[in-house]
């Protein structure tokens, strides 16, 4: 039947209605994308306007730049820290924009795929509810701040006897610690 169950709208049909169902438009559309053409023309496109256009290039940066604000909001800058309860460690680090790199931690323990192999024993043996984060400082969009903030942090806890889940300070950070005193 001649509905919109069936049939795409189409403003410029007298119908209403796109002159080609649904389920063979999706057909012909799979077909096409197997082939060469199909599959390199969409991504060989881009990529030549991306190299050619430069209002291309920043039309897309700033539709880029919308879809994380919507999905993130502003973002908040700083230091944070993971904790675990059942054992007391924590894990301290820096981003520009912590809630969505929480949310990149959380995904990457759920799937047990965690960088720190550390967190990830405790995380798989203690469970999720045992976790939790907290946010220690905000700081301005500045890296070098942050990484410095994040190295005092690290470095105080460990005077102070506190087990944690970070490996090591960085090279940078370990400079930036004997530059500060």
């Amino acid at each position: 039947p001649a509905t919109k169950t069936y049939f795409h709208g189409d403003k410029g049909q007298t119908s209403g209605l796109y002159s080609v169902c649904k389920a063979c438009k999706h057909k012909k559309s799979k077909a096409w994308k197997k082939t060469e053409n199909g599959r390199l023309a969409t991504s060989k496109w881009r990529r030549q306007k991306w190299a050619n256009d430069p209002a291309f290039r920043a039309k897309q940066i700033e539709s880029h730049k919308r879809y994380i604000k919507k999905k993130w909001g502003e973002g908040v800058s700083g230091v944070y820290e993971i904790i675990n309860h059942a054992n007391n460690k924590s894990y301290i680090c820096e981003s520009k924009a912590i809630n969505m790199r929480w949310q990149d931690h959380w995904r990457k323990l759920r799937r047990n795929r965690h960088e720190n192999k550390k967190i990830q024993a405790d995380y798989n043996l203690y469970g999720e509810e045992n976790f939790e984060y907290k946010i220690r400082l905000e700081l301005p969009d500045d890296k070098d701040v942050r990484l410095l903030e994040e190295a005092k942090e690290i470095h105080n806890r460990l005077k102070a006897g506190q087990e944690l889940y970070n490996l090591q300070l960085t090279i940078k950070q370990v400079k930036m610690l004997t530059e500060e005193k």
